[in-house]
Parts: C-alpha cells; sequence; structure tokens
C-alpha cells in the first residue's frame, strides 16, 4: 500500500482483472480485497482514496480444500474471490468463483462481443 495513487489508478485501468489483494508491507500479509468499481465510483465523485476504507474483507481457504467446498465459502460469504495458502500459512495464489466454474463447464468465453466492422464501414 505504499503505490502512490496515481501509481494503483494506473495499475488497475491496465489490468483485465476487477478485483485485486491489497497487501499491508509483504505479499504475505494482505488486508483485504478492492473492486475496481468501488475504486471508480471513489474517483469520480473526487474524494479521497483510502484503499483501507474501501476494502472488502479476504476470506482464505487452505490448499487442499475442494472445489465444491470452496463454492460453498463463495457463496456463505457473498465474495468473488479466495486467498489460497498452503499448511504454513503462505501465500499460494487466488480462486474465483470463473475459476471454480471454468472446471465445472468448461471456458467460459469473455462477455465483451469481439467488435466486427459492418458492411456500412462502422
Amino acid at each position: 500500500m505504499t503505490d502512490s495513487t496515481e501509481d494503483i489508478l494506473d495499475k488497475i485501468a491496465n489490468s483485465p482483472y476487477s478485483r485485486f489483494p491489497i497487501r499491508q508491507d509483504s505479499l504475505e500479509t494482505i488486508i483485504g480485497i478492492v473492486k475496481s468499481r468501488d475504486l471508480l465510483v471513489t474517483t469520480l465523485s473526487k474524494k479521497d482514496i483510502n484503499l483501507k476504507d474501501l476494502a472488502r474483507p479476504a476470506y482464505f481457504i487452505p490448499e487442499t480444500m475442494l472445489a465444491s467446498r470452496a463454492l460453498e465459502v463463495l457463496k456463505k460469504n457473498n465474495t468473488e474471490m479466495l486467498l489460497v495458502v498452503d499448511e504454513f500459512g503462505g501465500l499460494q495464489g487466488l480462486l474465483t468463483i470463473n475459476d471454480i466454474l471454468e472446471e465445472i463447464v468448461g471456458q467460459i468465453e469473455d462477455t465483451e462481443p469481439q467488435a466486427t466492422q459492418r458492411q456500412d464501414g462502422s
């Protein structure tokens, strides 16, 4: 959380993701999850950006947890992202609801339709 507001906004604007873990001091110390939409609303309202205030709770699961149980944790906590830790509490990665759904049903295409040029040139 030592990055400047401009650096944070630039990183988020250039990222394909919509949720970002917020860390304090080290990569292992996650204090919450910020949604790019919340950050955009705050920026547009010209309020000071405080990532701690915008952060939603981060939920941690062990890397040994089954996908079906992880899905239950996502639903129970009304969240879209879980942080995965090893047996020593070390951060191993993150898991989203899309990751689980893609394991069940296969690759999910992006919601953005591909741009195509019409015959009239538009």
